[in-house]
């Protein structure tokens, strides 16, 4: 039997031949029905493969354009609003705030002066995950390019970091470009900054309402503290107020602010920042009422304005006054302000006191600082300052000058004056006394007690009116103060000068003769606390001790027997100077060893009457100034020593310019004649009054003619009033 042949081994070859070919027939089968425009429509494979395909396309894109991104954005500089700060000037302490300084209210704090309870109410509110999140929030961008997609409004940063980036870097442009960026920027800032830093920053910019930017001053405005006062319940206020400070306000919106700050404790409570049983012990707290006012309202806005200037004198600029976050230490005490502000409105006039304006100023000797300032009530409605702009004339004030000028000329302390009145002067107005009295032969002590015009006019041409004009001028008087001429009337206070300016003038003689400019700046510090500025000690010396010991000595007998005998009630050595213009200013200054004060009164702008003032037919040095004086003084130096004055020294040649008494007529003279009448034991000239000669020469009687060759020069002047002057930051002479 043959045998049989094997089966081919391709046989499984050809089984799966037919499987595929059985494949290949299907799919012709499943086109031949395809027909029509369903050919069109790809089957489910082939749309899965393009989506997959534009899908990777759009990522690859996508994060290119993400890497560009982020190479190509850096982080900017900070806004100047995010980082404005406010410049606070405090008195002379250092520490007691007088006021500020700039339109964007923010002082910047450590975050270590913000309590761990505060700053976790504020995460509770804003950013529960700050310290673990990337930065940013997916949700938010995804969030913000729907609706920006949809023509809505896009919403604020949903994690700190973000409003962080918004506040500091970008504006407020709600736009998906900026949201990009914010993006961009947040992440950026989350890898380079560490978290403390994003979060104190954060804290120090958000804006709280009220007008407050960061937390330190929110603290003041809502609760009168400081942010390291701040307690777990005022934290969870302040946290609630970030998300909407308007709708939030509790002026118009404690309900819904009340239940945010309850929403802000039960966070705290989630994450385990607080127990259920501290949470359950917080009450709402009290929230100061809103205050609504200028910066420069009320007194001490002169004080504001006057620092200002003089920061402004000193080299900086509005920029960075305004936004620096400087601390400006000035030379006002806060002691000696009140008094200045008590003393005035105090002791102001009320009957017929329209238009009626009072400056004070009071200086340190030997330093120029200024300790008070009464510029007016309030500068807002009148922002005009009496104490440095206000300007009326010295009037008798000037003869302190006149003196120091003499003791350096070797007048002695025993000269001797006619104080008849008037006192003819060649080629000008005669000089009448106080209602044209006559005094007769009198000394230089009386002639400083009673404020004698004609024997400081005789004085003044013996010594020369230059030489007094130059005393004033380095006494601290200014060489620009309207009528400031070297000629007889200068003592008379023809000088139209401010409180400031003459109370410089007069602790020059309370220092012993040594000049300060004066000044309201001490220091000034950067935000960071280093030193700007710092008022340098210029003093100079003006006159020798010996001069203004005798200057002092006769001033001080003014307050003791003279004219300023009100000031006696302060009950310490005093030394002032009473002074009237034409009863269109009246004036006190005066000094202690400590402080030199000036006291003016005028009515509009320096030309007007003050007659019927206060009820007064004539308004004088003597009564409201020195009263509003004494009363200040008595404030501003309670609790210092009580300090006296040097002695009064030898020095010089007395003169004696008054001239020999008429004599007596005989008994058998007319019956019409008399003896001349004698004032306090001095013979009197007649009192048809003298004739002043030139400087240097002996007066004669005004029966006689003038010493040949004395020259009167140019007329004099009649001394007209001159009103107020602008701003000055100092003293120019």
């Amino acid at each position: 039997m043959a045998p049989q042949t094997p089966e081919p081994k391709s046989a499984p070859r050809a089984a799966t031949g037919g499987r595929a070919a059985r494949r290949s027939a299907r799919r012709a089968a499943r086109r031949a029905r395809r027909h029509g425009i369903r050919r069109l429509i790809p089957t489910w494979r082939g749309t899965l493969l393009t989506v997959l395909g534009v899908g990777l396309v759009v990522a690859l894109a996508g994060l290119g354009a993400f890497l560009y991104l982020y190479q190509h954005i850096t982080i900017p500089d900070p806004n100047s609003s995010a980082i404005a700060q406010t410049t606070i000037v405090t008195y002379n302490d250092g520490h007691t705030e007088l006021g500020r300084f700039g339109g964007t209210n923010r002082v910047v704090v450590p975050l270590s002066d913000v309590p761990v309870p505060v700053r976790e109410a504020v995460l509770a509110a804003e950013d529960r995950t700050f310290y673990t999140n990337p930065g940013f929030s997916l949700k938010g961008i995804v969030r913000a390019a729907i609706n920006d997609a949809q023509g809505r409004p896009l919403q604020g940063g949903s994690t700190i970091t973000e409003q962080y980036v918004k506040n500091n870097y970008l504006t407020d442009r709600q736009t998906i470009t900026r949201k990009i960026k914010e993006f961009v920027i947040a992440l950026k800032v989350a890898r380079e900054l560490p978290k403390d830093k994003i979060l104190a920053d954060y804290l120090n910019t958000v804006y709280y309402g009220r007008g407050a930017y960061g937390i330190q001053t929110a603290a003041q405005s809502y609760f009168g503290v400081n942010a390291t006062q701040l307690t777990v319940a005022e934290g969870a206020v302040l946290a609630s107020l970030i998300n909407a400070p308007s709708a939030l306000a509790p002026e118009s919106a404690l309900p819904a602010l009340t239940a945010r700050w309850a929403y802000v404790l039960d966070g705290m409570v989630t994450q385990g920042w607080l127990t259920p049983a501290q949470r359950a012990a917080l009450r709402f707290p009290t929230i100061r009422p809103v205050r609504i006012s200028s910066q420069y309202g009320g007194t001490n806005g002169y004080l504001l304005s006057t620092v200002r200037a003089e920061l402004l004198n000193l080299g900086f600029t509005n920029q960075q006054i305004d936004q620096g976050g400087l601390k400006v230490v000035s030379t006002f005490s806060q002691q000696a302000q009140q008094a200045a502000v008590a003393a005035v409105e105090q002791n102001r006039p009320t009957i017929s006191a329209s238009g009626v304006h009072e400056g004070l100023a009071a200086v340190v000797p030997g330093t120029g600082a200024v300790l008070a300032m009464y510029g007016g009530s309030n500068y807002v409605t009148r922002p005009f300052n009496d104490a440095t702009q206000g300007a009326p004339q010295a009037g008798s004030t000037m003869k302190a000058f006149t003196l120091s000028a003499a003791f350096e000329q070797g007048i002695g302390l025993n000269s001797y004056f006619d104080g008849n009145s008037p006192l003819q002067l060649p080629g000008s107005p005669p000089v009448h006394n106080e209602f044209n009295t006559n005094y007769g032969k009198v000394s230089l002590l009386t002639a400083t007690e009673q404020s004698i015009n004609t024997a400081f006019v005789q004085l003044t041409m013996k010594i020369g009116p230059q030489n007094v004009y130059d005393a004033a001028i380095r006494a601290g008087i200014p060489k620009s103060a309207p009528g400031l001429l070297p000629n007889a009337r200068i003592t008379l206070g023809t000088a139209a000068v401010t409180p400031v300016q003459l109370a410089d003038g007069y602790a020059t003689v309370a220092a012993q003769g040594i000049y300060a400019p004066w000044h309201t700046v001490d220091e000034v510090f950067a935000a960071n606390g280093g030193v700007l500025y710092r008022a340098p000690a210029n003093a100079t010396r003006a006159f020798s001790p010996q001069v203004t010991a005798n200057v002092t000595y006769l001033l001080s007998n003014v307050v003791q027997h003279g004219t300023g005998t009100a000031a006696l009630a302060l009950g310490r050595p005093a030394a002032g100077k009473t002074g009237t213009a034409g009863n269109r200013s009246a004036w006190f200054v005066g000094f202690t060893p400590q402080l030199a004060t000036a006291v003016g009164f005028y009515r509009g702008s320096g030309t007007a009457s003050l007659s019927g003032v206060g009820g007064l037919p004539t308004f004088f040095g003597a009564d409201y100034p020195a009263r509003t004086w004494t009363a200040f003084m008595q404030g501003a130096l309670a609790g210092q020593p009580v300090l006296g004055f040097p002695a009064p020294v030898s020095m010089g040649t007395p003169v004696d310019l008054a001239p020999t008494p008429t004599p007596s007529p005989s008994p058998s003279s007319s019956a019409s004649s008399s003896t001349t009448p004698t004032v306090t034991g001095s013979p009197t000239p007649s009192s048809s009054g003298t004739t002043v000669p030139s400087p240097g020469s002996s007066p004669t009687s005004s029966s006689g003619a003038p010493t040949p060759g004395a020259s009167g020069g140019a007329p004099l002047p009649t001394g007209p009033t001159v009103g107020p002057l602008p701003p000055v930051a100092g003293p120019s002479g």
